[in-house]
Parts: structure tokens; C-alpha cells; sequence
């Protein structure tokens, strides 16, 4: 493994054989980009997670009030009560759309008080975030057409079985099952492994700011199987 020098340019990483399995992407061919969906979609972030972790509800869960004095916060970040940090990061996150794990004996959605799910929903639902996740799905279908189609049809057939699902975005503007909102204050994801994700999957990362290390990010999740 050798690490990749993003110089802004988009562009496929191969392996030997000459198979893409990754790619940079610097954004689309329109110079209003960055000031008409970034710059908006990093200040909706940073908005949203006040909603999330600063409302006076944010320390209710299931009608009743956690122990502050045992909620750990280090810069700002809520530190689980064993004061181990989370295997994919020391960062706060916030994932919304439907997965299969934890127990479940058929697909879900991810739970979430209500409030936090009218806030994340409200996220999705802005211009920003629909541009960003119609960009992806683009890049998504160029560059590994095959798996997008795989991606589509998959969620086509989960949502026909259970019509009770809900999709965060439409059919046409992104095949990916949920959407993590990860607001930081300092997203730094460590090596770990997701054991019931798609081994040949992919997600699309999409980090805000001049640096990964100052501002949110968002990732959207593909397809658990």
C-alpha cells in the first residue's frame, strides 16, 4: 500500500491488473461549485449539528436523561462512557437511511429520535445535498457502471419487497441505501472493517473545507449485504 497524491485533478486508482477500484474526483466542470453547493453544504453541516447535539433534548434517549457527569467530551467530542474510542473514529456521526446488521432479522432504517431524524431529513432535502449526491451517483455510474447497476437494482428489488421503506433520495438521483453525516469537529477515520458491507462495494466521501482536519464531512454508505 503507498499513499496517493490527490493534486486536484479527477482521475481512477488501478491495482496491478489494471482494474480501477477507486477514484479522486475534483468536483464537476462548473465554476459555481464550490460557492453554490461546498460552501452552503458545509455551513448546513455546522447548523445541523447544533440542532443535533446542542438542543436541550440532546441528552434525552428513550424519555430519559443521561448522567452528564459520565458523558466525557474531549474538544468537543462525546466520548463513550468505557472512554474507548469508537473503532472508525474519535468524531461525531449520524447515519440515516435503511441497513441490515445489529441483530435485525430484515432490513431497517437506522433509529433516531425524532428530532434528529426531521434534522438530518431536512439536510438531505436542501439543493446542496441533492446536487452532491446526484454528483456522485454520476461519477459512480462512469467510472464502475456495472456496480452502479447492481447498486440500482438492488434497492429497486429491497424497496418493491418492503414498500415501507423509505429512500433518502430518489431513485434517479442516487443508488446508495443510507448517508452518514460525520460533523467532526475532526474527522479522521482509523482502519477498521465494516464485516456485513458489500466486500466489493463502494461509497462516495465528500469532505468539506481546505482540510479534513478542520471541517465536517459526509459520506454516503453503500449497500450492506
Amino acid at each position: 500500500m503507498s499513499i496517493c497524491n490527490f493534486k486536484g485533478k479527477s482521475g481512477p486508482l488501478v491495482d496491478a491488473d489494471r482494474n480501477i477500484f477507486a477514484m479522486f474526483d475534483a468536483g464537476p466542470h462548473d465554476p459555481g461549485w464550490n460557492k453554490d453547493v461546498v460552501e452552503p453544504a458545509a455551513a448546513l453541516m455546522e447548523e445541523a449539528a447544533e440542532g443535533i447535539y446542542d438542543h436541550v433534548f440532546s441528552g434525552v434517549y428513550y424519555g430519559t436523561r443521561q448522567n452528564e457527569k459520565k458523558r466525557r467530551r474531549s474538544s468537543g467530542v462525546a466520548t463513550p462512557l468505557d472512554g474507548k474510542i469508537p473503532r472508525r473514529g474519535d468524531y461525531r456521526s449520524q447515519t440515516i437511511g435503511n441497513s441490515m446488521g445489529g441483530g435485525q432479522e430484515t432490513p431497517g432504517p437506522f433509529f433516531h429520535i425524532v428530532l434528529n431524524r426531521l434534522v438530518l431529513a431536512g439536510l438531505m432535502a436542501t439543493r446542496p445535498f441533492q446536487r452532491l449526491a446526484g454528483h456522485t451517483n454520476a461519477i459512480f455510474q462512469a467510472y464502475a457502471p456495472d456496480l452502479h447497476g447492481y447498486y440500482h437494482s438492488t434497492l429497486d428489488r429491497l424497496h418493491r419487497w418492503d414498500k415501507t421503506l423509505k429512500r433518502n433520495f430518489l431513485p434517479g438521483i442516487s443508488v446508495f441505501a443510507a448517508a452518514t453525516f460525520n460533523f467532526g469537529p475532526a474527522t479522521v477515520t482509523l482502519p477498521h472493517l465494516d464485516f456485513a458491507n458489500l466486500a466489493w462495494g463502494w461509497c462516495a466521501i465528500t469532505a468539506f473545507g481546505n482540510s479534513i482536519r478542520t471541517r465536517a464531512a459526509t459520506s454516503y454508505s453503500g449497500i450492506s449485504c
